[in-house]
């Protein structure tokens, strides 16, 4: 009886490996997304004026890198920032909404994505910490001006230790790998680039 509930558990666990190997995350997808070739996808500054500069670009470096893993091409963000600098006053950062059109014109985009944070904060209570995090990412046609895409993605890290000066140090080394889980969840929603390797 033993024997037979060990063949049966093994089974079972054999049935689940193997399923679990097979299936694939199927690709995310825009009615008329295809119809409209987009490669050139240029990353605004993030728009996170409660957030420390370097947070903000950090967190757009994630999603060019994400972007590219998709399969679209890397727009260098010194490129985009230096072009835009160049036409209008502000340099891009302070938060200046400059139409996808003008940027079209500018730097060739097919479309332009636009983020925006509203929230990125870290509650704390006895030994315990959560990181919360929340953002607007949003894709326009750079033709059109039109909202291609959109997702609002939301993140909570949690952190626990043994003393608080260790957990406001996990704090921050959690920072980074829950901006990455951030992007990686909205950008999922987006269909993959041309540049895909299959």
């Amino acid at each position: 009886m033993i024997r037979r509930l060990q063949y049966i558990a093994v089974f079972f666990v054999l049935l689940m490996m193997m399923t679990g190997c097979s299936s694939r995350v199927k690709p995310a997808s825009i009615r008329g997304y295809a119809e409209k070739g987009i490669r050139i996808i240029v990353v605004m500054p993030v728009k996170a004026p409660k957030v420390d500069p370097k947070v903000a670009r950090l967190m757009r470096d994630r999603i060019l890198e994400t972007l590219y893993f998709k399969g679209y091409p890397r727009i260098p963000l010194g490129l985009v920032d230096g072009t835009l600098a160049k036409v209008y006053d502000k340099v891009p950062d302070s938060g200046v909404d400059i139409p996808p059109q003008a940027v079209r014109t500018l730097l060739n985009a097919d479309a332009v994505l636009y983020v925006t944070v509203h929230e990125l904060r870290t509650s704390t209570a006895w030994l315990y910490a959560a990181t919360i995090m929340s953002a607007t990412f949003e894709l326009r046609d750079g033709k059109t001006g039109e909202t291609i895409w959109k997702a609002q993605p939301q993140n909570v890290e949690r952190s626990f230790d043994v003393t608080t000066q260790r957990l406001e140090r996990t704090v921050y080394q959690v920072l980074e790998p829950a901006l990455q889980a951030l992007v990686e969840q909205a950008l999922q929603g987006l269909p993959e680039g041309p540049d895909t390797v299959k």
